[in-house]
């Protein structure tokens, strides 16, 4: 007992407020008394002074109390100081203060305050208690505070002047919006990157600065000075709710941040586990369903668990040097330790002051920017994922164009090569098969378009034309689709639709094609319908509505709903029976909306479906219509033109001659860029053909070489290559070309080029006056050509030859002259590249003479090459060597033979 009399003493000991002090701290003169039932009077508790005992917790606070508490305060006032005090306590979320001032031992004044109090009108809203006293100088008084409160009893009172209380009121206003304002824009920031990247985690890492932010200000009165004020349901329970809305979003955040995908599954149920609980528990206090007793010991032990639960996860990758697990690591020490520190205080261990009553929030603060280090990582990566995807995108169209120039090179061979054969009048079994070799390149040439129509919508690169068509063009063409079936096609047109339109043609009558193909494919006896209705009309242009409907096999709502999926079909049966890549209907999907326009389907399997869409068209005028209809030509008006043909591919080479042969053009030919300068510097041509990828000098570096020279600036020169990407015709026209051909080589576009971009007047002197007769090598006979025997030596098959020829002598000749051209330096590169050790010369060339010996009957030089480029692909150098010479004797040998 002897210990604790100077405490009471001290307790007792009155506060004096003189002027010399402007900030008095109340709690050294606290006494303080329980009242369970809250039925004590204010007279009885002036009365009764020795009930009231000094605090035994620590400083200004009482921890957890459920029961009413009263404070005693003695104070005097000297004669020669003003008694004009603000009486606060520092801490927002007291329900309810009763402030009562007894002077002599009567009570004069009763001031209420509290956040669950209404504010008189007129009257400033403070962020914390506070009561305004006037007390009499001169004089001794007693201040009895009646303190209610549901949670924590933190009690910092304090006597202040005036003026010192709104300086110190301002001082935390400033430190509570600069927090504010940083927690705002880290909230908006997160909203912005969830929206814009579509990334979840942002939206998770939202969920927790909101509710933090809102916790803190709740937790310093803002939100009930400025927010939701006189609500006394959210007063009670803002603090609570907005606690657990930041864990569940800890929660996630954690989860997504330390689980593997595919991987860590129990981690990934415990941490959503945990946020719905946070779900469950926030309903429950909501509804009143549990107390504040409750709901702080479960904030208390959620808000926790992410860091106990992630602790694992986080120090593995900490330990592999991972900076996420260290930032997790870091900020939770921190949070943990600010944490702790709080609960000291809420349970009346630990004093209340300003850097305790802070540190939670200063804590709250330092993990937020933590966690915005560990976002700034993931939006690195998601960065990094994009490159990548660019990277892997570019290297995708670079292989559409390799690839497509790779399968075009032969089918320009199989298309060319059966439209020449078809020409020379064949028997018609012979005829059949041709048909069927055209008709199969072309359906190839039309899966490869497909292909590379996708990848151009795909990388945003299609652009439509607008110019002005005839409606019938585009209708046209779908009356041949009937004959692929037993179906019939029927063709309406509203009255009123113009006939004339703007727009782009080919790629409306590719979607057309493409839905009356699809219809015909699938409709096997019935009728497939084509109508065009006219939607509404402007002054220049109308909206057009295409129906394509048939009475075929149907879909079902499922299949319709995968129906545009990229190459996807309606179900793998279809696939299998009906063929086809599963392209078609997403490109007239993009093609469509590429004209401001949309596609719907309505299908009843067994009954049918039907196909529509709208697009917007311009209308044009006859005399629009007039000047843009499309040149006519006769591509024997272009005979005696000189063209210079350059390709190192002899197919190719073969296939362009003999059309522009067949035209009584003049052809020359050149294998390679340095060939193609050398011929055009000593020879007179209206027009050079020149493909792009070639040995020594490619066709770009070749046109930029004449282009260097003044005296060839204005000569003609296209691009005959199976680079068919707008890329590709870029760099063409980059270089210096006029045009861009794309092979396989079409006749119609092949002279529409010539005719373009020749001047008539180049070659009217050199225009023949007359058929030529097929020229004779050892005299004629009437019309019948007599050419020379060919050479005789072992190992060639000349029957072979002709055969592979078509039979045709003079295309056999031709052939043989182009092979000794093009192979007469051959046999000293592969002698040279196999002393060397080079293998690419030998690569490329056994590769080619695989495919061209045989056109000349030289099989044994074809068989020597194939096993030289075996034994080079299988990397048995031992053996190179040896085959390579004996490929350039047999080479050399053949080569003398032909030039006999």
């Amino acid at each position: 007992m002897l210990l604790w009399m100077p405490v009471l003493a001290l307790a007792q000991t009155p506060l004096q407020l003189d002027s010399g002090r402007d900030v008095i701290d109340a709690w050294p003169a606290v006494t303080v008394m329980t009242d369970p039932g809250g039925a004590i009077t204010p007279e009885q508790a002036l009365a009764q002074p020795s009930r009231f005992t000094a605090p035994t917790s620590a400083h200004a606070t009482l921890g957890m109390h459920k029961d009413v508490v009263w404070l005693r305060i003695p104070v005097t006032v000297p004669a020669y100081s003003s008694g004009h005090w603000v009486l606060s306590i520092d801490y927002a979320v007291v329900n309810r203060v009763d402030v009562y001032v007894a002077t002599n031992g009567t009570i004069e004044r009763h001031i209420v305050t509290g956040n669950l109090q209404p504010v008189a009108e007129h009257a400033p809203r403070t962020r914390v208690p506070a009561a305004q006293l006037q007390l009499a100088p001169g004089a001794s008084h007693v201040l009895l505070l009646r303190v209610e409160n549901i949670g924590a009893m933190i009690l910092p009172v304090r006597l202040s002047r005036p003026a010192a209380f709104h300086a110190e009121s301002l001082d935390e206003q400033m430190l509570q919006g600069l927090v504010l304002g940083l927690c705002v824009c880290l909230l908006i920031y997160s909203l912005a990157q969830w929206q814009n990247l579509r990334e979840p985690l942002f939206g998770k890492f939202a969920l927790m600065v909101a509710g933090l932010t809102l916790f803190s200000m709740e937790f310093f009165g803002l939100g009930n000075q400025y927010l939701w004020q006189n609500s006394v349901w959210m007063s009670i329970h803002a603090g609570g709710l907005f606690a657990l809305a930041a864990s569940c979003g800890a929660y996630l955040f954690v989860e997504q941040v330390l689980a593997r995908p595919g991987q860590d599954r129990l981690f990934s149920r415990l941490m959503k586990g945990g946020a719905a609980l946070c779900v469950v528990a926030a309903v429950a206090y909501a509804t009143d369903l549990i107390d504040v007793g409750a709901l702080v010991a479960i904030v208390s032990t959620l808000g926790i668990m992410p860091m106990l639960i992630g602790l694992p996860g986080a120090y593995l990758r900490a330990r592999r040097g991972d900076a996420v697990g260290v930032y997790l690591l870091l900020g939770w020490s921190v949070s943990f330790s600010t944490s702790v520190v709080l609960s000291l205080v809420i349970n009346g261990a630990l004093a209340a002051n300003f850097w305790t009553m802070h540190a939670l929030q200063f804590g709250n603060i330092f993990d937020m920017l933590l966690f915005m280090r560990i976002l700034g990582l993931r939006t690195r990566d998601m960065e990094l994922a994009m490159l990548r995807a660019q990277e892997a995108t570019r290297a995708k169209s670079e292989f559409l164009a390799h690839m497509s120039h790779e399968i075009r090179t032969p089918m320009n061979a199989i298309i060319g090569m059966s439209r020449l054969a078809l020409t020379t009048a064949p028997d018609p079994r012979l005829r059949n098969y041709l048909d069927k070799i055209l008709g199969a390149g072309e359906h190839l040439l039309a899966v490869l378009n497909d292909i590379l129509d996708f990848s151009r919508i795909e990388a945003g690169k299609m652009r439509l034309e607008h110019v002005p068509f005839d409606l019938a063009d585009v209708l046209e063409p779908l009356a041949p689709l009937a004959a692929t079936g037993s179906a019939t096609l029927s063709t309406r047109v509203q009255t009123g639709v113009p006939t004339r339109l703007a727009g782009d043609p080919l790629r409306l009558r590719q979607v057309m094609i493409n839905l009356v193909g699809n219809a015909f494919k699938f409709t096997e006896r019935g009728e497939v319908s084509v109508t065009v209705d006219l939607v509404a009309r402007a002054a220049d242009s109308v909206v057009l509505r295409f129906t394509v409907a048939d009475t075929g096999i149907g879909m079902t709502p499922d299949q319709v709903r995968r129906l545009f999926q990229s190459f996807s079909q309606a179900d793998d049966s279809i696939a299998r029976k009906y063929g086809g890549t599963g392209l078609g209907l997403s490109i007239c999907q993009q093609l469509v909306r590429l004209m401001d326009g949309d596609i719907q389907v309505s299908s009843t399997p067994g009954v049918g479906s039907r196909f529509s869409f709208t697009v917007r068209l311009g209308i044009a005028g006859a005399a629009t219509m007039a000047t843009a209809a499309a040149p006519t030509f006769d591509a024997a008006a272009l005979a005696g033109a000189r063209i210079l043909l350059v390709d190192d591919n002899a197919n190719n080479r073969e296939v362009a001659h003999d059309f522009m042969t067949a035209a009584r053009l003049q052809v020359d030919v050149a294998c390679n860029g340095l060939e193609a300068i050398r011929m055009v510097q000593a020879g007179d041509y209206d027009l050079v053909l020149m493909d792009v990828q070639m040995p020594e000098l490619d066709g770009l570096a070749a046109t930029r070489r004449l282009r260097s020279l003044s005296r060839y600036d204005k000569l003609p020169i296209i691009a005959m290559t199976a680079h068919a990407l707008p890329a590709d015709r870029a760099k063409s026209l980059a270089a210096g070309m006029n045009d861009h051909l794309t092979k396989p080589i079409d006749p119609d576009l092949l002279f529409a080029a010539l005719a373009r971009w020749i001047a008539p007047q180049a070659w009217a002197q050199r225009r023949p006056s007359s058929v030529p007769v097929p020229i004779a090598i050892e005299g004629s006979t009437g019309s019948t050509a007599v050419h020379v025997p060919l050479p005789q030596a072992p190992g060639l098959n000349w029957d072979r030859a002709l055969r592979l020829a078509g039979g045709q002598r003079a295309s056999l000749d031709l052939r043989i002259r182009s092979f000794v051209r093009e192979y007469a330096a051959a046999p000293s590169i592969i002698r040279a590249a196999a002393a060397s050790g080079d293998h690419a010369p030998l690569q490329r060339l056994a590769h080619d003479l695989q495919a061209t010996a045989p056109y000349v009957g030289a099989g044994p030089v074809a068989a020597a090459a194939q096993a030289l480029e075996h034994e080079l692909k299988a990397g048995q150098a031992d053996t190179i060597t040896g085959l390579a010479n004996q490929l350039a004797d047999d080479l050399q040998q053949l080569v003398a033979t032909l030039q006999q």
